[in-house]
């Protein structure tokens, strides 16, 4: 008779039956899972992948009766929201506290370390306030890994991936003038793409911003997609919009309407690939571009694919097995920031000014 099995049995008497039939009572259960916090009897239940299943069954369960019910979004399906993130920032947290101290410019996880110090203002200001993300990424990511970085860039010694590093001191506050002398050089390279080059440049050259859009703007076809392509489709997108601290002014109205179909395209291709760093990031565009959009179908299957340890796999799908972070970082991280905008739908502070254009 605990809540925790109501809940269940509720679960299996929904997905059994049209949504048509569905009360709106049978749910009664599954909301308090998320509204108490009943959730940590799961763990009781020595079954690791219930939370990420019951998760994904109430996210399936609420789209379908806001289909037929008309219901907008409450405080229940918020909650999940804030669970699924804090998980997956506790789960970070967790391996950044765990790398070395001081870590070296050429450890695996500088990389998704300057990932995720990318999103720590982001996450900020949607929140409205400091995000945990923010303050536990600085305790790696110093002024003196900066140095490192540059004098790395320096001797020519620095790959392409090293532009995370760069427009995360940047958007920290690190690194001083070394780091702009840094980016001043690393922007003379000839093999940034076009999202590398308008991260690194607070004020982005009107040129810059026109290829951007030309490059957005262009029909995408099945046969046209690629992983690459998609990747940094979502990257060009997040970059225009500031991550949601700006809109840009593009050329026309019509522009704003093509790059949404676009994003439109390459979602329902992430989710038939399984690909949910591309779907995450995706996630995240359509909110920026349209924040009323029911993202809930393809968020579905990332919540339900988040592991007992709190990350989230590259690829959709369940699974029970603790992941590293040089593995898992970047598509946790991607997770974690669409669980953000999906939640709060908008900055909700001023942009720090490295940050606008």
């Amino acid at each position: 008779n605990s809540p925790f099995l109501a809940t269940r049995r509720d679960q299996a008497a929904i997905s059994a039956q049209p949504t048509a039939l569905i009360r709106r009572s049978q749910i009664t259960n599954i909301k308090r899972l998320f509204l108490d916090r009943s959730f940590l009897h799961i763990n009781a239940e020595n079954d690791p992948g219930a939370f990420a299943r019951i998760s994904g069954r109430y996210m399936v369960m609420v789209n379908d009766l806001r289909k037929v019910y008309h219901m907008t979004l409450d405080t229940s399906y918020d909650q999940m929201m804030h669970i699924l993130s804090a998980r997956g920032l506790e789960w970070v947290r967790r391996h950044v506290d765990a790398l070395p101290d001081p870590l070296p410019a050429g450890h695996d996880a500088v990389a998704p370390l300057s990932q995720a110090a990318r999103l720590a203002p982001v996450c900020s200001g949607l929140r409205g306030s400091v995000s945990p993300l923010e303050i536990f990424v600085r305790r790696r990511l110093d002024d003196r890994l900066v140095a490192e970085v540059c004098d790395l860039i320096r001797r020519k010694g620095a790959e392409p991936e090293i532009c995370d590093t760069l427009a995360a001191a940047q958007g920290l506050g690190l690194g001083g003038g070394a780091l702009y002398r840094a980016i001043r050089d690393f922007c003379d390279r000839d093999d940034l793409d076009l999202a590398a080059q308008l991260a690194l440049q607070t004020r982005p050259a009107p040129p810059l911003l026109t290829a951007a859009e030309e490059w957005l703007r262009r029909p995408l076809s099945a046969a046209a997609l690629t992983a690459d392509r998609a990747d940094l489709f979502g990257r060009l997108v997040m970059q225009i919009y500031g991550f949601g601290a700006q809109r840009p002014k593009l050329s026309t109205a019509r522009a704003y309407g093509e790059i949404f179909e676009n994003c439109l395209r390459i979602a329902d291709w992430a989710l038939r690939r399984k690909d949910l760093t591309v779907l995450a990031r995706i996630i995240y565009c359509i909110c920026l571009i349209d924040p009323d959009h029911d993202v809930g179908p393809w968020l579905s299957d990332i919540v339900a694919s988040q592991r007992p340890d709190g990350s989230f796999p590259d690829r959709t799908g369940f699974g029970t097995q603790d992941q590293d972070f040089a593995v898992a970082g970047r598509s946790t991280i991607a997770a974690v920031a669409a669980l953000h905008m999906v939640r709060y739908r908008r900055w909700h502070k001023p942009p720090p000014d490295r940050m606008a254009a």
